[in-house]
């Protein structure tokens, strides 16, 4: 379902989609399909399916930071204002060693949320990957 999300929000799901979910089982094509019923997703949706793109990373899925960022991605095409897309693109751009792009997301959402200590937290771990050359 992150994935079928990742393609629709990315807009080439011709061209990727079919490949990839002919080796799922049955369950992932129903899910697919769901996420092409035409239901209109919130910023929230795709945010908490970043998540779960993010967290498929730490178990070695392929490309599932490509499929985070293009989830946060289009929850901030959404709302612009959407703290946790931010921080959670944020965290891709960290993870994929592009820390200029990290200070910047986490910048952002700092900005929105000044007295969050998790986010000052990952911003000095990204400041300093930076600094550093990680």
């Amino acid at each position: 379902y992150t994935l079928a999300l990742a393609y629709r929000a990315k807009g080439d799901l011709a061209q990727n989609a079919p490949a990839d979910f002919e080796k799922n089982n049955k369950d992932m094509k129903e899910s697919y399909v769901r996420a092409l019923s035409g239901r209109a997703f919130t910023d929230d949706d795709y945010t908490t399916q970043g998540n779960a793109a993010f967290e498929l990373d730490g178990l070695r899925q392929p490309n599932a930071l490509h499929a985070a960022l293009a989830l946060y991605d289009q929850a901030l095409r959404i709302n612009p204002h959407a703290v946790y897309a931010l921080s959670g693109r944020a965290d891709v751009y960290k993870k994929s060693r592009h820390y200029q792009l990290a200070v910047e997301n986490y910048n952002a959402a700092r900005r929105l949320h000044p007295h969050d200590k998790e986010l000052l937290q990952r911003l000095t771990e990204a400041r300093t990957l930076l600094a550093f050359g990680g």
